[in-house]
């Protein structure tokens, strides 16, 4: 299980007040680690045979092809 802590992140990049040195390493930081947990869980779905079969089986429903076809 992976967590991602939005609320600490949504704090600084929406933050009215200039950004210290500080917190600009550490929303840096925080960037990595949520893209590494990004790509960690990305991977694992790929890896996983049941779920790229309901992947798939979700793609060739007739109305994901519909919707599609926009």
């Amino acid at each position: 299980m992976f967590t991602i802590k939005c609320d600490n992140h949504a704090k600084l990049a929406y933050s009215i007040e200039p950004l210290s040195e500080e917190e600009k390493q550490r929303m840096e930081r925080m960037k990595e680690e949520y893209l590494r947990i990004i790509k960690e869980v990305v991977e694992a779905i790929r890896a996983d045979e049941e779920i790229m079969g309901l992947i798939e089986r979700i793609k060739g429903h007739e109305w994901v092809r519909v919707i599609e076809r926009r």
